[in-house]
């Protein structure tokens, strides 16, 4: 902003044209932003989260954005935000959000009940599948039978489905149940249900 004017002559003055170059100071906005509840792993942010709010109107742009998904651990949240007001200043905030791993639920999806048969090398062997619910779960499942043989899988992140070849030596009846690992994004789980398989000579 400039400032001009003139001072006349006089017996004790003498004639000049002053003038003086002033900054107008831009005012900082102030900003209010809550601290989130804990979300789970899976669950999108959305405005509960991203929900900064000025005493200006002005353009809120978060990171994460809206709609992100982050793993499970304390997240930074930042925020700019350019006042519309031209008088006010461009500024900035950060906050924390705590994404927890997601609760999974493990099932065996095969049939209750499954008849095999030794072959001629004395082994005999059964598929065993499962299907682990939850956001995107990964990692491995663990299938554990009553007479002590145990094999793992996979997870299919898409489907959660799963599952393995389960080989066995010794004839009889025995359940075979799964647990789902878990890891950083996801709480393990053990299966609600088990499979009964009966080996035949």
């Amino acid at each position: 902003m400039q400032i001009q004017g003139k001072l006349g002559s006089g017996p004790e003055l003498q004639p000049c044209d002053p003038t003086q170059q002033t900054t107008a100071t831009k005012i900082t906005p102030t900003i209010t932003w809550p601290t989130p509840a804990a979300i789970s792993y899976g669950t999108a942010f959305s405005a509960t989260q991203l929900d900064a709010t000025a005493n200006v109107g002005g353009t809120y742009t978060y990171k994460p954005a809206l709609g992100a998904i982050e793993n499970a651990g304390n997240d930074t949240l930042t925020l700019k935000f350019v006042p519309s007001d031209p008088t006010y200043t461009s500024t900035t905030a950060s906050g924390t959000s705590q994404v927890d791993p997601d609760v999974t639920t493990t099932k065996i999806t095969s049939a209750s009940r499954d008849l095999i048969y030794l072959n001629k090398k004395g082994v005999a062997a059964a598929t065993v599948g499962v299907n682990v619910t939850s956001y995107m779960p990964a990692g491995v499942v663990s299938f554990v039978a009553s007479t002590g043989e145990a094999r793992s899988g996979t997870i299919a992140p898409a489907t959660g489905d799963g599952g393995c070849k389960i080989v066995f030596s010794t004839t009889g009846s025995r359940t075979v149940t799964a647990k789902y690992n878990g890891d950083n994004n996801h709480v393990p789980s053990t299966s609600s249900n088990s499979v009964t398989i009966v080996v035949n000579p």
